[in-house]
Parts: structure tokens; C-alpha cells; sequence
């Protein structure tokens, strides 16, 4: 006795170009079905995301899993964290580093090292005069 889906088959023939469409479609599924389990990976790639190595690796091996898949587009279409600026004013003791400067100009002034016009210059720059 012989199945019944094997007489429809050979009681039946269909054109060429039935044959046809039967490759390209099973071509058409796949691609549907690839570009639908690697969507996180597509979206993560244009959004430029900085972590795409990590959210492509996800989607490739734990895509097929529905938890998987959730996560890895979740990851693909949420917003990077912006790195913050820190700005630290720290002060030098100006003062104290002027006085210093200063008193190291008397001392050459007076081993002779500079002229008097020269201190006074110098002085006038660290005093902002």
C-alpha cells in the first residue's frame, strides 16, 4: 500500500517554473527569518552602539532563545551612558609661589646676578602690576 501523499505527487506535475519559485521562496524564508533573529545585531550597528561586539555575540548565540533575543534588542535600542566631564579647580598657593619667586630675585639682586631694573621688572610681572 502506498501513502497517499506519494500518488498526489506523481498524479500531479507542475509546471517549471513552480520549481522555481519553490528555491527562491525557501531563499526569500530564510532571509526573513535571518534578518528578523539578527535585528538586535542590524539596529545595534547603525545606532553606532559602543558595546555592538558584546550585543552581536548575544544575539548570535543566545538569539534563539526568546530571553536571549529580548535582551539583545533591549541592549541594541537603549541609549549609551554619556561620559561625564569632571572638572577639578585645584589652586596653587599663588601667593606663597610669588613670595618665593620674589625672594629668590632679591637674593640674585643682591649676589649682583641681575640689575635693579631687572628685579623690578620680574617683580612687577609676579605681582600682576
Amino acid at each position: 500500500m502506498t501513502p497517499l501523499f506519494l500518488l498526489l505527487q506523481e498524479s500531479i506535475e507542475l509546471p517549471e517554473e513552480f520549481d522555481q519559485l519553490y528555491e527562491w521562496g525557501g531563499v526569500i524564508v530564510f532571509a526573513v527569518i535571518g534578518f528578523f533573529y539578527f535585528l538586535p545585531s542590524i539596529i545595534a550597528l547603525f545606532r553606532g552602539k559602543k558595546n555592538v561586539i558584546a550585543i552581536m555575540a548575544l544575539n548570535f548565540f543566545l538569539g534563539c532563545t526568546v530571553v536571549g533575543w529580548v535582551v539583545s534588542l533591549v541592549w541594541s535600542l537603549s541609549a549609551d551612558a554619556k561620559p561625564h566631564t569632571v572638572v577639578v579647580n585645584q589652586k596653587q598657593p599663588q601667593n606663597q609661589d610669588n613670595l618665593e619667586r620674589i625672594s629668590k630675585l632679591k637674593k640674585l639682586l643682591d649676589d649682583g646676578a641681575i640689575s635693579e631694573q631687572e628685579y623690578i621688572i620680574e617683580k612687577n610681572k609676579l605681582l600682576n602690576i
